[in-house]
């Protein structure tokens, strides 16, 4: 099936119901963990991924959580080297 202007209706519907980005809220340092949360859906599995350096190629797998309510909360020790964080469902 073609929309106008050439779209197919699966891309129209990747559109309309795609998820929408994971935004992460930093909470103060608390007895050497730093750590944040974000909104999520109840009973859904979010992977937590760390890179050292925004350049490198790929993301390392830290976690998984899955929410048990509509907000997630994931901590972890202050350490001496840099971290670069992400979310994705």
């Amino acid at each position: 099936l073609v929309l106008r202007g050439g779209r197919r209706l699966a891309d129209l519907l990747n559109t309309l119901f795609a998820p929408s980005p994971v935004v992460l809220t930093p909470r103060p340092v608390i007895n050497g963990r730093f750590a944040f949360t974000w909104t999520g859906l109840s009973n859904t599995t979010y992977r937590v991924q760390w890179k050292q350096q925004l350049t490198d190629s790929t993301w390392n797998v830290l976690t998984n959580i899955t929410a048990s309510s509509n907000s997630v909360l994931f901590s972890d020790a202050v350490s001496q080297t840099q971290r670069f964080y992400q979310v994705v469902q």
